[in-house]
């Protein structure tokens, strides 16, 4: 089919050039006598504009396209490889709005899995109330995978502002409230639905659909459950390890089934003990990490997490997810861009500074550091969605070569 296509392109290309050549034949004859003005003028101009046409009919149908090296892999990249992230909180809505962009509208192409162990401000007032899973980091990944992003990141953030019972309460995680109880409680059924009313394209997956907590045990032997007390609290006590409340709770299948099928798995960014570590709770997904053949990436965080991630490294981010995936990870992609002093200023007044990138600590972990900058700087230092994107495109096309 295509070669006929061709042919008849080149054949229509000739009939064309054809014409070309003999009405510029007309005008030189017409010119070289003695002929009325207009007369010359009309045939020229249907003779430049026979040129014209021929020209772009070859630019635009015939001549082969040589599209650059990095235009192709990204074309080659997503016809096939599935995408699985794995995370919580806005790191998980930052890598997902660059990995959009490149990955062909196809569902089975992006999968997001979101902790929902959040029980903070509007989610744990959802949770309290309704027994549903945590709404808003859900919420998040809706908005960032929306071809309206822009629109839906003003309408499903957008909190109220009263003294009633709706204070506090996001559009977007009451939007998924409903459907939850239009659906008897099935909120991973409420989850699809809402992608499927906002035509938002990719798989958005709960780690979990059991209402499940985290806990954290200290290093001075106490213990607290929930997520905002932990990270609270982990501003004046060092972390030793996190647990699931209930202990017992089983990890959402379809997660399961997303990573065993993914060509590539991407950690973080995010807060290491409340939104990446969560995920890794559950033996079934942790398995299925460990199992996986596909390339595993760790976005490093740019910067350090008071309490959570105080004067931590590259390196030390890895090592505490080894506690739960040994050995999983093949490539480390960390920031080297500077940073402006006002706003390093800004964060060490809450005591967080730039993550130490140990370079050497991280090949000697046979992980391969990725450095390049990939700050996006605004009121916060916030990664480059879009920079991230591209890193892990090449990456990914660099592993399939070897």
């Amino acid at each position: 089919m295509e070669k006929s296509n061709k042919s008849n392109r080149i054949k229509i290309y000739a009939f064309i050039a054809f014409l070309a050549g003999l009405f510029s034949g007309i005008f030189l004859f017409f010119l070289n006598n003695d002929y009325e003005f207009l007369r010359i003028f009309w045939i020229g101009a249907l003779s430049l504009f026979l040129i014209l046409l021929t020209v772009w009919f070859y630019i635009k149908k015939i001549r082969p396209v040589n599209k650059p090296d990095i235009i192709v892999k990204e074309l080659e990249l997503y016809k096939n490889p599935k995408v699985v992230l794995v995370g919580g909180g806005t790191g998980l809505s930052t890598v997902l709005k660059g990995i959009k962009n490149y990955a062909s509208y196809n569902h089975e192409n992006i999968s997001a899995i979101v902790t929902v162990a959040d029980d903070g401000g509007s989610s744990g007032k959802l949770r309290r109330e309704l027994d549903i899973i945590a709404p808003g980091d859900i919420r998040n990944c809706i908005v960032a995978l929306s071809k309206e992003e822009t629109l839906l990141s003003k309408l499903f953030n957008f909190r109220f502002k009263s003294h009633g019972e709706l204070s506090g309460h996001s559009f977007g995680n009451l939007f998924l409230a409903a459907l939850s109880g239009i659906n008897n409680g099935d909120f991973e059924k409420a989850v699809k639905m809402a992608c499927d009313i906002l035509a938002v394209k990719g798989k958005i997956i709960p780690a979990s659909l059991h209402n499940v907590n985290i806990g954290a045990k200290f290093e001075d032997g106490s213990e607290i459950i929930g997520e905002s007390d932990i990270s609270e609290k982990g501003k004046e006590k060092k972390i030793n390890r996190i647990f699931l409340s209930p202990s017992d709770a089983k990890a959402n299948p379809e997660a399961v089934k997303a990573l065993n099928e993914a060509d590539v798995i991407i950690l973080g960014p995010g807060s290491l003990y409340t939104s990446l570590i969560p995920n890794l709770l559950f033996p079934q997904l942790r398995d299925a990490i460990i199992k996986s053949r596909a390339l595993k990436v760790f976005v490093c965080n740019i910067m350090t997490q008071p309490g959570e991630t105080s004067d931590f490294s590259a390196s030390d981010h890895i090592k505490t997810l080894y506690n739960y995936i040994p050995g999983s990870i093949n490539f480390a992609i960390v920031n080297k861009g500077e940073m402006s002093q006002e706003l390093l200023k800004k964060y060490e007044i809450d005591g967080a500074f730039p993550v130490i990138i140990d370079n050497d600590e991280l090949k000697s972990m046979n992980i391969l550091p990725v450095m390049d900058n990939i700050l996006l700087e605004g009121d916060y230092l916030r990664h480059n969605s879009d920079k991230l994107a591209k890193i892990i495109i090449r990456l990914v096309e660099e592993y399939k070569s070897l």
